[in-house]
């Protein structure tokens, strides 16, 4: 087996570490938790998580909120008579890894959303922003540029590397076997930044993964995330006309009960998974409200 457990965020600095650790020995996500998430709904956003340390996440998130699916939330199936704040599981990319946390899926019955690549598949290729000899200064950078721009840097390194034979995705194969457990839906076909494409791109991207995911998982694919979090009012037309019902950003916050727009939903950064202190800690949104609010005073 040629898979390799990726790191698709940066490793946490030292700083960001003793922060999150002064946080959770204060206790301010049981601050947050109990007053700033109350009667809100919060939508985690992972890549990756080590096994053990998801597994006591969810044995904390189902004892201290109230665990629901994207399906119901934005289907307005929410049961209002609950005490608990309202927990949404989302993961980003479909990382190989992720096959690993289905035990715990399963043993704890949790409803848990995974955004898919098509491209990604069933190829050996890396995610694009994965690639060994691309730093991360420079796959910002990418971000930055036109799509064709973009691919073409892409075509030609991959041309040029022995950077192969590493399945960072999903197979097909996995993804079957956890579909009866998890909810697959778009994260477009190719994870361009959608911000920088033509028209004709972007609505290939998502009504073409759309199509195929249909398709391949005989389901209907209504649900989106943007890559990267890039999106416009163009973009969300776009997805409106496909007849997806939500997309999800990349936005530090929570939502409504009866989200304000179905196509701008918030998100909370989990990070990379490593620490089971920074998973309770940043699920409460504490970390990044607290960082968005010195942000603002010291700008």
């Amino acid at each position: 087996n040629n898979k390799k457990s990726i790191k698709l965020i940066q490793p946490t600095s030292i700083l960001t570490l003793c922060i999150m650790k002064i946080l959770y020995i204060l206790r301010i996500h049981y601050i947050f938790r109990l007053f700033v998430q109350r009667k809100k709904v919060s939508i985690l956003l992972f890549h990756e998580c080590d096994i053990e340390v998801f597994r006591k996440s969810i044995i904390y998130f189902k004892k201290h909120y109230s665990i629901i699916s994207l399906n119901d939330y934005i289907n307005n199936k929410i049961n209002r008579k609950f005490k608990k704040p309202y927990l949404i599981l989302t993961f980003d990319d479909g990382c190989a890894s992720n096959y690993q946390l289905l035990e715990t899926i399963i043993n704890y019955k949790i409803p848990v959303t995974i955004y898919i690549i098509n491209n990604y598949m069933e190829s050996n290729i890396p995610f694009w922003w994965n690639i060994k000899t691309f730093r991360s200064s420079y796959v910002n950078y990418l971000k930055t540029v036109s799509n064709k721009k973009r691919l073409s840097i892409i075509d030609n390194e991959l041309s040029s590397t022995s950077d192969l034979n590493n399945q960072d995705h999903l197979s097909i194969k996995e993804i079957t076997e956890m579909l009866p457990f998890v909810d697959f839906q778009s994260h477009t076909l190719s994870h361009p930044i959608l911000t920088k494409c033509s028209k004709n791109t972007i609505e290939k991207e998502i009504v073409l993964s759309k199509k195929l995911l249909n398709t391949i998982l005989k389901k209907d694919i209504v649900h989106f995330a943007y890559p990267n979090g890039n999106y416009n009012s163009n973009i969300i037309n776009i997805l409106k006309d496909a007849n997806y019902k939500s997309a999800v950003t990349v936005n530090h916050g929570f939502n409504d009960i009866k989200p304000i727009s179905n196509f701008e939903l918030n998100r909370i950064l989990i990070g990379d998974g490593t620490e089971y202190y920074i998973v309770i800690t940043s699920a409460s949104g504490a970390y990044a409200s607290i960082k968005k609010m010195f942000m603002g005073i010291f700008k």
